[in-house]
């Protein structure tokens, strides 16, 4: 299989890497009394809501619904419908058993509403159990969430499949394809990013030190989003580049 094959059958897939599924203490004894009283899994969680949809999947856990007080671009995560914690008051699913990921993941008035109303959610005739995903048992999961990443990012790079291989086929050298399918690869499948990794002093204008992928033309413009306070952009002058204009955004205000 060639690299656009690889990056076409990554685009479809609905698999978590096989390195996430490693649990234990609690976590684990919760999941095993999900899988055992056949309960209805409820996600509580802002962010990540793909990740861990297939994560729980791939314990044979039944997902039920996700709670989300945030707005989402979407109303299913795979096969599993998004609900806020307001429907909850008129879920009258039985079984049910909420995973809530740390105790700080509803914000605001989602957080107020899950503390002040747990106890009347209907139950079915049955209490509803709840667990708490604590940051120790987050590390213990082994899956990467990205920090502030929300990997809802896989959603929207399967839904542009079509562009993305635009992208694909329009780069003109391997090692840009090559670096395109592993930064697509580690939101779309949960993992780490695998592809060859450059320190940033032959990172941009350098595939490596044996590689050169630019050259440089006068009368240059160069964008450089993400400048930070314009370390990056000295380090590539030190190559003796010598742009006729540079543009450096930065988005965070605390780098200014």
């Amino acid at each position: 299989m060639n690299l656009r094959e690889k990056m076409l059958a990554m685009l479809d897939s609905t698999r978590v890497e096989e390195c996430c599924c490693e649990i234990s203490g609690d976590l684990l004894v919760s999941v095993s009394i999900g899988r055992m009283t056949k309960s209805n899994i409820y996600i509580i969680a802002e962010n990540d809501l793909h990740t861990y949809v297939r994560l729980f999947k791939s314990w044979e856990l039944k997902v039920h619904r996700v709670v989300c007080s945030l707005p989402k671009p979407f109303e299913m995560v795979d096969d599993v419908k998004i609900i806020s914690p307001h429907e909850l008051l008129t879920d009258e699913t039985p079984r049910k058993f909420f995973f809530l990921f740390t105790p700080d993941c509803l914000v605001g008035e989602g957080k107020t509403f899950f503390d002040e109303n747990i106890y009347k959610i209907p139950a079915a005739g049955e209490p509803n159990r709840a667990f708490v995903v604590k940051d120790e048992n987050l590390s213990k999961l082994n899956a990467n969430t990205f920090d502030s990443y929300d990997s809802n990012s896989m959603f929207y790079y399967q839904s542009h499949k079509e562009e993305l291989m635009q992208l694909f086929d329009a780069l003109a050298d391997e090692t840009s394809k090559r670096t395109l399918y592993h930064y697509v690869e580690s939101y779309v499948l949960n993992c780490a990013y695998k592809g060859e990794q450059n320190s940033s002093l032959w990172r941009y204008f350098f595939g490596g030190k044996y590689e050169r992928l630019y050259k440089h033309l006068d009368g240059e413009c160069w964008i450089n989003c993400g400048a930070n306070e314009g370390d990056t952009v000295c380090q590539y002058l030190s190559f003796d580049f010598k742009p006729k204009k540079i543009y450096a955004f930065e988005g965070d205000k605390k780098k200014l």
